[in-house]
């Protein structure tokens, strides 16, 4: 079973992307190209008004290098 490391849902105007890789966080370059991809996907309909950008756990949004 394969984790995904960025999750995105999209619920009418909202969308909700969210970083998914606890406790953490990691920013690498594969976290990177996830997040753009689903920017990508976000930005391409015309229904989304609001982005809320998440992590999962408690420690941080987001902690890491490129």
């Amino acid at each position: 079973m394969k984790c995904e490391r960025v999750l995105l849902n999209l619920e009418g105007v909202i969308s909700q992307i969210t970083l998914n890789s606890p406790p953490a966080n990691r920013m690498n370059l594969f976290v990177f190209i996830s997040f753009r991809e689903k920017l990508n996907e976000v930005e391409a309909d015309p229904a989304v008004r609001v982005i809320i950008l998440t992590g999962q756990g408690n420690k941080g949004l987001c902690n890491g290098y490129l």
